[in-house]
């Protein structure tokens, strides 16, 4: 009978101590996917401060082209050479706009991916 009890105690405490790895692997397990979506979300920031910073500096360069265009022309190559940058804008502005989708939907594929 005290073989018995002591039987089943050991096996309880070995129960417990089953129980209390898992618990350990699973926390453990949590903390890495969160630590991994943290690291993926501040990629996407870095990239995306990045990419506007470069879009800004770009806009900064067609404006003092603009300026430095303008001075001294004749109104037509004023006008054409406004025109010309209009136009090189306009296609930035769609390459950036194109370029902002795709990265707000890898953005997606990411978070999605991370569930």
């Amino acid at each position: 009978k005290q073989k018995a009890e002591e039987k089943r105690k050991a096996e309880e405490k070995r129960r417990a101590e089953e129980k209390r790895k898992e618990e350990e692997t699973r926390k453990a397990e949590e903390t890495a996917v969160k630590t991994r979506r943290d690291e993926e979300k501040k990629a996407v920031e870095v990239k995306r401060k990045a990419k506007e910073a470069a879009e800004e500096a770009a806009a900064q360069k067609r404006r003092q082209q603009l300026e430095t265009a303008d001075r001294g022309k004749t109104d037509t190559a004023k006008h054409q050479e406004s025109a010309k940058l209009k136009v090189q804008q306009r296609s930035e502005d769609r390459d950036r706009s194109l370029a902002s989708i795709s990265l707000a939907s890898e953005d997606a594929g990411a978070r999605s991916e991370s569930i």
